[in-house]
C-alpha cells in the first residue's frame, strides 16, 4: 500500500487498477424510530343493557338463524323449488354434486401426496381438481352481481345447470366406490358380530 496523499491512500493488487480510499468520506446517517411521549386517550361511553340488546343478536335469534339455515340447506339438497329466487343464495356449496366434487378433490390431492409427489405437483393436482368449482363460483358470482345491479343482462350469463360436471379418471371413481363398498361391508360384518354375541 502506498500513501498518495495525507488523507487518501491507494491499494494495488497485482495488475488490478489501484483503488483510492478516502477515510474522511462521510458515512450514511443511522435512522432511528422514536415514539411520541404524548398519549391521547378517548373515553368510551358505556352502553346500557338496552343498547346492547339493540346492537347484538341474542342467543334465541342466533339459534333461529342456524335452524333456518339448516332447513334451507336441506331443502336445497332435496332439489325443492325455492319460494323466492334468492332464497338459496349462499347455499350453493351444499348441492350434492358440489359435495361429491369436493370429496373427490380432497381424495385426489391426498392420494397424490401419498404417492410421493412434491409440493408443486401436488398443488397442480389440487388446482386441476378445483377448476370446475372455480368456474362454477365465478358464474354464480356473475349471476349475483347482475341480479342486483343489471337484471336485464342476467339472461346473457349461462345458467349454472348448463355447466357440465367435472371429469375424473375412471380409476379414481372406481377406487372411491370400492373403498365405500368395503366400508359398508365392514360395518355389516361388525353389526352381525355384535348381534351374535348378544344371542350367545
Amino acid at each position: 500500500m502506498t500513501l498518495s496523499s495525507r488523507n487518501t491512500s491507494s491499494i494495488s493488487l497485482g495488475s488490478m487498477t489501484p483503488i483510492a480510499i478516502n477515510p474522511l468520506q462521510p458515512t450514511k446517517s443511522t435512522k432511528k424510530v422514536s415514539f411520541n411521549n404524548d398519549v391521547w386517550v378517548l373515553p368510551l361511553r358505556r352502553n346500557s343493557d338496552e343498547d346492547v340488546r339493540q346492537i347484538w343478536y341474542g342467543a334465541s335469534e342466533l339459534f333461529a338463524f342456524r335452524r333456518e339455515g339448516r332447513d334451507i340447506a336441506l331443502s336445497f339438497r332435496k332439489g325443492l323449488v325455492p319460494a323466492s329466487p334468492g332464497q338459496y343464495r349462499g347455499f350453493e356449496n351444499t348441492a350434492p354434486n358440489r359435495q361429491q366434487q369436493r370429496h373427490l378433490s380432497i381424495r385426489c390431492t391426498l392420494s397424490a401426496h401419498r404417492k410421493g409427489l412434491n409440493t408443486e405437483d401436488t398443488a397442480s393436482v389440487a388446482k386441476m381438481c378445483n377448476e370446475w368449482s372455480t368456474e362454477l363460483a365465478f358464474v354464480q358470482a356473475c349471476h349475483d352481481y347482475f341480479d342486483i345491479y343489471q337484471p336485464h343482462l342476467t339472461c346473457m350469463i349461462p345458467d349454472i345447470s348448463s355447466i357440465p360436471g367435472p371429469h375424473y379418471p375412471s380409476a379414481w371413481v372406481q377406487e372411491s366406490a370400492a373403498k365405500n363398498m368395503r366400508r359398508v361391508n365392514l360395518r355389516g360384518d361388525q353389526s352381525c358380530r355384535r348381534v351374535r354375541q348378544r344371542i350367545s
